[in-house]
């Protein structure tokens, strides 16, 4: 969940979300990507697309959204790209969400339920997995904090699902972290004791891309990208340069 934005409600005195997708040369994936947020089950939202310059069909596939509002400007780069979004919101809350992203459709709702919870909260974020889209997931590993250990768990838990992941990419799995769940049915579901925090869900599948580990170029860049044809690649580091001896 982004910045808190100016006050504005919808239906029922709920807030408005507003969600603002910056966007450029993403055709290929922002279709889905605002498929996932308008099958959001939190209401009410509006959609923000700002097309920051395409040379694509980005600009087309939002307009092909009738609850979109797409917002063409010339390249100036994403961080001016999502304040014009700020700017044309009606939102009493700022969502932002990246062109290639996909949603749980529970997200806003675990957000929001937090945010109006606790009104002191200025923005939450959530986890997020980035290896491969999964056609469907075959597998699900629970991670849990054993709070007789530890009553905080605000550490590592990215760092340890990342390493789940890579070593299923290592066997040619794909997967991803979840965050928005219904935590309560989980664990009445599953028969979790109370002592264990339920933290994430990892999703294992077989992936619908193909995932390209590779070393961390020259300049440092660790951005995870795709090409033309639908590869995506993790940048990682060499395990020479991150362990200290």
């Amino acid at each position: 969940m982004g910045e808190r934005g100016r006050d504005g409600t919808g239906d029922a005195g709920r807030p408005l979300v507003s969600v603002i997708i910056p966007v450029r040369d993403m055709g290929r994936y922002l279709g889905e990507a605002l498929r996932s947020v308008l099958a959001q089950d939190y209401r009410p939202i509006e959609v923000i697309v700002v097309d920051d310059g395409s040379t694509d069909d980005s600009a087309e596939v939002a307009a092909s959204f009738p609850e979109v509002i797409c917002l063409r400007e010339p390249r100036r780069g994403v961080s001016i790209a999502r304040n014009l979004g700020i700017a044309r919101s009606r939102g009493a809350f700022v969502a932002f969400q990246d062109a290639d992203d996909i949603w749980d459709p529970g997200k806003l709702t675990v957000q929001m339920e937090w945010m109006l919870n606790h009104p002191e909260t200025g923005y939450v974020a959530a986890f997020y997995g980035n290896f491969a889209i999964i056609l469907r997931a075959y597998a699900y590993i629970l991670m849990l904090g054993d709070k007789e250990i530890s009553q905080s768990f605000d550490f590592d838990n990215g760092i340890a699902a990342q390493s789940i992941l890579l070593g299923a990419a290592e066997k040619g799995l794909g997967g991803c972290m979840i965050a928005s769940i219904q935590r309560t049915n989980l664990r009445e579901r599953l028969k979790i004791p109370g002592r264990y925090e339920i933290i994430l869900v990892i999703a294992l599948g077989r992936p619908i891309e193909t995932v390209v580990l590779e070393a961390v170029k020259a300049d440092g860049d660790i951005k995870y990208w795709r090409d033309g044809e639908g590869r995506h690649y993790v940048p990682k580091r060499a395990l020479a340069d991150i362990i200290l001896h």
